[in-house]
């Protein structure tokens, strides 16, 4: 992708590069192809195993009781719910880290091109501000989608913690029956409910990997699917 990307950036008429950044250009290549790899390694090690989790421990749930499986169920909804809405605001977040980090990749490779300049023209200090205004711009950006990944997790973890409690009423009250469950059957229901939303949990949190992906896709299609103003020939004459 990388090779992909380097062929159609040497194919782009020079004004292509008047409108885009040579750090963001550069951003593209380095930085966003690393997030498909990144895609691939989590689909393939994390999302498929979490997935056939989910469904053979949940299958296990409901031939224990489907009441009780039931009641695990309940949580799934608002975990949906939540994920969507995180999904919404958290890819603007995506958008300004890049941003961010490219216009700091800019600004630190014209200034080590033109250092020579900078320092016959006594701008060195011109040159720290400019600087520390971009990576102020990058701690804000960064910091704000650190923060809102920090405040999703623990909400994730209290609506898992209530299905906890709701499980532990409701299996409570089968147990004191007369023709109810078992205290066994309880505690094996409990582990399996435990080893249920782990892979639950694993999964809303993919969507953190599919933000960043669909992110970094764009960039690099935008770069792939720009239009070549200048075409060669398919077969073109030599000059004598």
């Amino acid at each position: 992708l990388r090779e992909k990307l380097q062929k159609k950036m040497l194919s782009l008429a020079v004004d292509y590069y008047n409108r885009h950044s040579v750090g963001s250009l550069m951003s593209r290549v380095l930085y966003d192809v690393d997030y498909f790899q990144s895609f691939v390694q989590q689909v393939a090690q994390g999302f498929l195993l979490n997935l056939m989790l989910v469904f053979g421990i949940g299958a296990m749930l409901f031939y224990m009781n489907w009441q009780l499986a039931l009641l695990v169920m309940l949580p799934i909804p608002f975990v949906v719910i939540g994920t969507t809405f995180f999904w919404r605001n958290i890819y603007p977040l995506h958008y300004r880290v890049w941003d961010s980090q490219s216009k700091t990749a800019q600004l630190l490779s014209g200034l080590l091109s033109g250092i020579r300049l900078v320092k016959a023209f006594g701008q060195e200090q011109r040159e720290e501000q400019r600087f520390s205004n971009s990576a102020s711009y990058l701690q804000r950006s960064r910091r704000n989608l650190e923060t809102s990944m920090a405040t999703f997790n623990p909400i994730l973890g209290f609506i898992f913690g209530l299905g906890g409690l709701i499980i532990w009423w409701a299996g409570g009250k089968r147990v004191m029956q007369p023709n109810g469950i078992t205290l066994g059957t309880l505690m094996a229901f409990f582990g399996y409910m435990g080893m249920f939303y782990g892979p639950v949990s694993a999964l809303s949190m993919f969507s953190n990997w599919v933000t960043g992906f669909l992110s970094s896709g764009q960039r690099v299609f935008e770069v792939l699917d720009a239009q070549v103003c200048v075409t060669d020939q398919l077969q073109p004459e030599h000059l004598s």
